[in-house]
């Protein structure tokens, strides 16, 4: 697969929590870098709740902030990525 993109737009994506949280957790990690913010809402139950808290938390180490509404709605606002 090929991926070609000038930039993230931004904006809300509507997912399934019953997928890999690894798909979560790429969206969340790649919403910073987007133009706009991003806004990721849960549509169900979300499975994998342990590991999207976990890539929140080193998100934050990295300076990146995502504001969590009761583990269904994920938003981040465009910023960057800060070595700790």
């Amino acid at each position: 697969m090929t991926i070609e993109a000038n930039s993230l737009a931004g904006g809300v994506a509507e997912i399934s929590g019953k997928i890999s949280s690894q798909f979560l957790s790429a969206l969340l990690m790649a919403s910073p870098l987007a133009i706009k913010p991003v806004r990721i809402v849960i549509k169900d139950e979300l499975l994998s709740l342990p590991y999207v808290l976990m890539t929140i938390q080193l998100m934050s180490k990295f300076g990146v902030k995502v504001t969590n509404i009761d583990n269904k709605v994920f938003e981040v606002k465009p910023s960057k990525y800060v070595s700790p």
